[in-house]
């Protein structure tokens, strides 16, 4: 994976973070949905297969 698509793949799990969720991806799902995205999966496939594995953290004080 170059470093643009390691880029792309922190900043959105950042972001995720931030707004209060995780993925329970492992390292090889997110390589291979990475290699998914760079090769033309459409955003709403992607947020099909992200939505079902979020889990919502707690939030702060």
């Amino acid at each position: 994976m170059d470093g643009h698509k390691r880029i792309a793949l922190v900043v959105a799990l950042t972001f995720l973070e931030l707004n209060g969720y995780v993925t329970d991806l492992s390292e090889d799902e997110l390589f291979e949905l990475m290699l998914d995205i760079s090769s033309g999966l459409a955003p709403t496939e992607v947020a099909s297969r992200l939505r079902p594995r979020l889990t919502q953290i707690n939030a702060g004080p």
